[in-house]
């Protein structure tokens, strides 16, 4: 994503939302086409120039066109993560900039539902030093790393590669009891 980045200013992280975000949209195209395919099949299986068949072909490629715009809207959306601010891009034809600069957020927190959990993405919190209104971002691949990465500029320790290690098994063998 093109931006207009201030001189001293560095990009550390830049990313799209989550390939999940496809899968509605996907689903919704494959069981909408096969859909509109078996019932123009069903309705006039031996002529193709049925209007029935004009009407299934013509759902389908809505259903297509459908997936294809959620494929657009996730390459038009990105987050920008830099040592003095965080961008947020939305849309294709209309723009939605967000600029959140870094010296007024307090905190970072994450919320990752089970299925987040599974796939690898979640929402990462941004808080505000003061007041109300917290940003969310949504679908951020490995948001731990992110929200870590956050975490790290925010207090101005810039590590490379700022990733949660969770530790190693800290469980000894429980004693033995004799009874």
């Amino acid at each position: 994503m093109k931006l207009p980045l201030r001189e001293d200013e560095t990009v550390l992280v830049e990313m799209r939302p989550h390939w999940s975000i496809l899968v509605r949209p996907l689903t919704t195209a494959v069981i909408g086409t096969s859909l509109a395919l078996a019932a123009g099949f069903l309705w006039s299986p031996e002529r193709g120039d049925d209007p029935v068949d004009l009407a299934a072909g013509v759902l389908a490629g809505w259903f297509v066109l459908r997936f294809l715009l959620g494929v657009l809207r996730r390459r038009g959306t990105a987050v920008v993560l830099t040592d003095r601010r965080l961008i947020s891009r939305s849309g294709l034809i209309g723009r939605s900039v967000t600029v959140v600069p870094l010296d007024k957020v307090g905190g970072v927190s994450l919320r990752r539902p089970f299925a987040g959990r599974l796939l690898g993405y979640g929402t990462v919190v941004l808080h505000p030093l003061w007041g109300e209104g917290e940003s969310l971002l949504h679908r951020i691949p490995r948001p731990g790393r992110f929200a870590a990465r956050v975490a790290d500029v925010l207090a101005g320790s810039m590590t490379e590669a700022p990733v949660y290690e969770p530790p190693e098994d800290d469980t000894e063998p429980l004693p033995r009891v004799i009874v």
